[in-house]
């Protein structure tokens, strides 16, 4: 893929995903070339693909967002695969596409934001499945307010009418069910984390994984720059964690504010303190008005969530991986892998704007 054919690639994503025909906004066309060719590690080695048609026409294409990974010590550049589209007399470009995924093509590709067709082309290549990661939780502090803020995206404008016909149903459910209140999180406290401290610190909570993102502080900058963008969602935090002594524990990167719905992109913590991690980020959103909160599932947060009561899992999207190396393919196998939020899709303004 090059610049050249972002137009009529952004035209195929409005066209196969917002089910919109025409050419694509000013705003939607600049945030595909920030997107796909300012990445500090861009490379048309590792760029998106494209399938063009003898009239010009694009009838599939794949984005692709270079990001470093280490297996073990050993560095590699992953590729997060964004967007798998094709028209629907695309189904040769599309198979073309994938044929340039398989296994042995490549040292890591991955996705966390698959549909069933674009799991199915990855099954097509060979690829692996993570089941575990395509999960989500749910926790809700304030329900009735958490299904209006839902029903926002079916009716604009009703924001403020439906915010205010929750409040006295949430009084009342608050008071006679208190599993809606996240419980205390003694010894523990909270506090908004800089930027260069969350730099600093990051590659250092996902060490004890044999596959895990390789993050340098130009990298890690250029996502979170890129994760600002995401208004829609709210505001980019990041809330650390620390014991009474003063000693950071972990950290969560989310969006949202009062009122709204917290999306979380990662929970990071020390070995064996991701419960507690959990427990304080709740007890916050909870205490700071937060209507409930959102994140991805990872096996080592099990426990953590299931202590929390008014919280459910539901399938959001299938987690997949291609790659030449078996060592990543048994990491996967056995969840020594991480993948998801800032190393993932969650960030990206295709999976939540451009309506």
């Amino acid at each position: 893929m090059t610049v050249a054919d972002l137009p009529r690639a952004g035209t195929l994503f409005r066209r196969t995903f917002r089910g919109r025909r025409g050419a694509a906004s000013a705003d939607f066309a600049e945030y595909l070339h920030d997107l796909l060719f300012t990445n500090p590690l861009y490379d048309p080695a590792t760029g998106g693909v494209v399938h063009a048609r003898s009239d010009g026409r694009i009838d599939s294409a794949c984005f692709s967002v270079p990001m470093r990974f280490k297996v073990g010590e050993r560095p590699i550049v992953a590729q997060l695969m964004s967007a798998f589209m094709s028209d629907a007399d695309g189904a040769a470009g599309a198979g073309e596409i994938t044929l340039r995924f398989r296994p042995r093509r490549v040292d890591l590709c991955f996705t966390d934001s698959a549909s069933p067709v674009t799991k199915a082309h990855f099954i097509a290549a060979s690829a692996t499945i993570i089941p575990i990661q395509g999960l989500e939780w749910r926790r809700a502090f304030q329900p009735a307010a958490m299904i209006a803020r839902r029903l926002e995206r079916f009716a604009p404008g009703t924001s403020g009418l439906l915010a205010t016909l929750a409040m006295p149903v949430d009084r009342l459910l608050r008071t006679l069910h208190r599993r809606f209140e996240a419980p205390a999180a003694t010894g523990l406290e909270d506090f908004e984390m800089s930027r260069a401290e969350f730099v600093s610190l990051a590659a250092g909570f996902v060490e004890r994984y044999r596959v895990r993102p390789d993050w340098t502080a130009e990298e890690l900058e250029w996502l979170l720059a890129m994760a600002d963008g995401n208004v829609t969602l709210g505001p980019l935090r990041i809330l650390g964690v620390r014991e009474a002594d003063g000693r950071v524990i972990g950290c969560v990167v989310h969006y949202g504010g009062p009122g709204r719905i917290a999306r979380v992109l990662n929970v990071f913590a020390d070995i064996g303190k991701e419960t507690a991690v959990l427990r304080r980020m709740f007890r916050h959103f909870d205490e700071r008005g937060f209507v409930g909160a959102v994140g991805g599932v990872r096996p080592s947060l099990i426990e953590g969530l299931a202590e929390q009561r008014a919280l459910t899992f539901r399938h959001r999207a299938f987690t997949c991986l291609s790659t030449r190396h078996p060592e990543i393919v048994e990491a996967a196998a056995r969840n020594d892998i991480y993948i998801g939020g800032l190393a993932g899709e969650g960030w990206s303004r295709l999976m939540t704007d451009f309506r």
